[in-house]
């Protein structure tokens, strides 16, 4: 079953209360802002504009504007995940430690905002195997860029799921997979996604198996990652 990511209408259906936002961006003036502000837009998957467009200032945290599009959707701030739209990071996940510098992104910076859920995943992290082939992708969107195709019955090792109500799948990040060998397997490390179910479906990809604690682990403990090929078998 080859997974094609079904888009939705932009929706708050699973809002819940936030905790006040320490800046609010909306009433700071333009001598507050300064003259290298930059006009922020953010959109969800279905391309529609959900917050923006905003004068934000310069070198803001990543951690701090979030929260400001947190509050003002009315959405858990941790449930909240941020990509990059365009440039040589387009479509990876935006570091929300690291700041919106104005030399680096221009006037104008938007971005796509994937409202996740993992109180609503029935999905631990833990040792899985494949159940139909899949696609490891490298970001949380399942149309983000393809890195491989797994093949049926692959043990993969992922160590976060969450829900992502826009493209009804259920998306598991992908540490590290079983490389059978002469005498056993080994476990080499990796880094993507992979979608575990659709939602709307009901359809799997992937099964869990045990929590796998101490193997991914000693996987995220590993300094060398292999470079994706084109099909894991």
């Amino acid at each position: 079953m080859v997974d094609h990511p079904t888009s939705s209408p932009y929706t708050r259906s699973f809002a819940k209360e936030c905790a006040p936002v320490p800046v609010n961006i909306d009433k700071l003036d333009e001598a507050r802002l300064g003259e290298d502000a930059v006009e922020v837009k953010m959109f969800a998957m279905s391309g529609e504009l959900v917050w923006g467009p905003r004068m934000v200032p310069n070198m803001i945290s990543f951690f701090e504007l979030r929260r400001c599009v947190s509050h003002a959707l009315s959405w858990p701030a941790d449930a909240l995940t941020l990509l990059h739209l365009s440039g040589p990071k387009a479509s990876q996940e935006v570091d929300t430690e690291s700041k919106l510098d104005a030399k680096a992104h221009g006037p104008h910076a938007d971005f796509q905002l994937i409202m996740v859920r993992q109180d609503e995943v029935p999905y631990a992290p833990g040792k899985y195997k494949v159940v139909s082939d899949a696609t490891l992708t490298a970001g949380i969107s399942a149309s983000s860029e393809d890195l491989c195709e797994i093949r049926k019955d692959r043990i993969l090792y992922v160590d976060r799921a969450v829900a992502l109500p826009s493209e009804y799948r259920i998306r598991g990040h992908v540490v590290g997979w079983d490389q059978p060998t002469v005498s056993g397997a080994t476990i080499n490390r990796t880094d993507g996604w992979i979608s575990l179910e659709d939602t709307l479906e009901q359809t799997p990809w992937a099964r869990w198996l045990d929590d796998a604690t101490e193997e991914i682990r000693s996987i995220k403990e590993k300094p060398e990652m292999l470079p994706h090929f084109h099909v894991f078998y």
